[in-house]
């Protein structure tokens, strides 16, 4: 039958494994790009910088961030989303953007940043601080990897069960006391699959 496991074995599996259930600060954050290219003049870069504080001057007087974002950002990959990276972990991007993420409430908007990538206006939906998700969170995953345990463990009990028997008794006569049968494969070659076995690579 399946293995019993107790909410003390649980507990005992979460108390031991505290680091698997940190879940870093990240927010989520959105961001409008007007790129600068990295050997631009002085007067490409001013004219990035103009088009920016023109996007933030709409921004602060209310305009829908995601629908700017849309419309101007030079960041492919968010772009179509208005914008949206999702949440981003602490040091995932570069230090300016990163610090500038960080540094923001939920809903605030940030001025512009200067990073080598051009001119980013960035705005915060969510934050999350660091934390260890509580046992109830991780009750399900906890219980899967022990009863995953609980059974190999028992498949090697078995195992170990039957070869001692085979020891004493002779593999025939073993495999009929257990209702088992007895199959003699072809030579393999190192790595080769036993016909009728799932995954023999690891024999």
């Amino acid at each position: 039958g399946a293995p019993k496991i107790s909410g003390a074995d649980i507990q005992r599996y979460y108390n031991q494994h505290q680091q698997q259930f940190q879940t870093p600060a990240q927010v989520r954050v959105r961001h409008i790009l007007i790129a600068v290219p990295a050997k631009a003049d002085a007067k490409t870069v001013s004219a990035a910088q103009a088009k920016a504080e023109g996007i933030l001057k709409q921004l602060q007087g209310g305009a829908n961030f995601a629908d700017l974002a849309k419309k101007y950002s030079d960041d492919p990959g968010s772009k179509a989303q208005g914008g949206d990276l999702g949440f981003i972990q602490h040091g995932a991007t570069v230090p300016e953007f990163d610090r500038a993420a960080f540094a923001l409430e939920p809903g605030q908007l940030s001025g512009i940043i200067r990073t080598q990538f051009g001119f980013h206006i960035l705005q915060v939906e969510a934050k999350q601080t660091a934390h260890v998700k509580s046992i109830d969170e991780v009750h399900d995953l906890i219980m899967a990897n022990l009863t995953q345990q609980a059974q190999s463990q028992a498949a090697q009990t078995y195992a170990a069960k039957l070869q001692t028997q085979a020891q004493q008794v002779g593999l025939q006569k073993m495999a009929d006391q257990n209702h088992l049968q007895v199959t003699t494969t072809d030579p393999l070659p190192h790595g080769g699959v036993v016909p009728g076995l799932a995954d023999g690579t690891q024999l």
